[in-house]
């Protein structure tokens, strides 16, 4: 049974997983804002960020960065030198300040030296209207959500986060060839409650990962710009622990602070 607890970007979910038995029978399926930038940029989080016992990152959604079809640039250094020139005058939007794409963002700032205005809304849907009606610069979005607006020529597409080109985008360079070091993923992963036994944590990846394996789930996330990842309990610990110390740094470089 899933369900789908939203709200305070992903915390009350946390939370009722945070408080839940571990027994195995409740798991928390989560994002990566939600996990590792939530405890920087929100006060009074209702849980404690290291209260659960990794089990797994599983889908990696491909993310793609576009650009409004009327600036004058056609690939990722054309935008880059473009922004160079334009300090402080071009925008990009995501879904709110700690976000995935706010981050995107502030990093893509801090690695290309560049300086583009954050402008945080109520939703991503929101922002890539306003990237199509000409009134902000630059965002980011899965190529699940943003693959037909490409293809119908309402946004550009000028690179991808990942370190190399991708088969699920094979006409849209990585963002590192032009910005050396800059590769980001984001990611969606579960998670038990802390003290869950390690044998049922196991037993619930080897589950997860069985099925990630199938030719219908293969097939499913190639459709919707996505990629398997079956890390182990042990490599997502340590993946969690270096994305945390590497997007607190990104936030504290950036002046992000908690939300009052």
């Amino acid at each position: 049974l899933a369900e789908n607890r939203t709200g305070a970007s992903g915390a009350i979910g946390a939370e009722a997983v945070f408080k839940a038995a571990p027994d195995g029978y409740t798991v928390l399926f989560t994002s990566s804002s939600s996990t590792v930038t939530l405890p920087f940029t929100m006060k009074d989080l209702p849980y404690d960020p290291n209260g659960f016992s990794p089990i797994m990152a599983a889908i990696e959604p491909l993310i793609v960065i576009v650009i409004k079809p009327s600036l004058p640039a056609n690939s990722m250094r054309e935008f880059v030198e473009h922004a160079r020139r334009n300090p402080g005058k071009l925008s990009y939007g995501s879904s709110g300040v700690g976000s995935t794409f706010h981050m995107f963002g502030a990093s893509l700032n801090q690695t290309a030296g560049i300086d583009i205005l954050h402008v945080p809304y109520k939703g991503t849907n929101l922002g890539v209207n306003d990237i199509m009606a000409g009134l902000l610069d630059m965002g980011f979005g899965s190529l699940a959500g943003i693959g037909p607006l490409i293809k119908g020529g309402k946004v550009r597409a000028i690179g991808v986060t990942t370190r190399q080109r991708t088969a699920l985008a094979q006409d849209v360079p990585a963002i590192a060839e032009t910005v050396a070091g800059y590769e980001l993923v984001g990611w969606y992963g579960l998670l038990a409650p802390l003290g869950t036994p390690r044998t049922i944590v196991d037993k619930i990846h080897a589950e997860i990962s069985r099925a990630l394996k199938t030719p219908e789930v293969q097939e499913r996330l190639v459709s919707v710009g996505a990629e398997a990842v079956e890390s182990s309990p042990r490599a997502f610990t340590q993946f969690l622990r270096s994305e945390t110390v590497r997007w607190g740094k990104v936030l504290k470089e950036a002046g992000i602070k908690p939300a009052p």
